[in-house]
């Protein structure tokens, strides 16, 4: 019986580690410059027909959009407004967000700046 009682103790306390690590991951979505440059060149290019420098966050924005919605569908990406977005060397990258802290993944897609090409896609669970 002390068995039990260690291990469900031990069962209880993993579940509220894990609980915890995905509140810390909603609290800090945006991952560091040295991790999203790691990502860029462990990455295949996900290649589209666009080679436009893309200057300004509301362009980065109509590029991603379209591809976003077309994966994951258009409700959905809506619903992850307002998105973070930020410039990290020569790519953008941008985040859906949640309105308040849920379960549930957001997308992530990073852009070449110089090119307008799509670097990553992707969405948690």
């Amino acid at each position: 019986m002390k068995n039990v009682w260690v291990l469900f103790l031990f069962i209880l306390a993993f579940s509220c580690n894990k609980e915890k690590a995905l509140n810390q991951s909603f609290e800090k979505i945006k991952l560091s410059d040295k991790e999203i440059l790691k990502e860029i060149n462990d990455c295949k290019l996900f290649e589209i027909d666009k080679e436009k420098e893309i200057n300004d966050e509301v362009s980065a924005i109509s590029v991603a959009e379209p591809i976003l919605f077309s994966s994951y569908g258009k409700e959905n990406i809506l619903k992850q407004r307002p998105y973070k977005i930020g410039k990290v060397q020569n790519y953008w990258v941008i985040y859906g967000s949640h309105p308040k802290p849920q379960i549930g993944g957001v997308f992530e897609i990073i852009i070449n700046s110089k090119t307008g090409r799509i670097v990553k896609v992707t969405h948690g669970k």
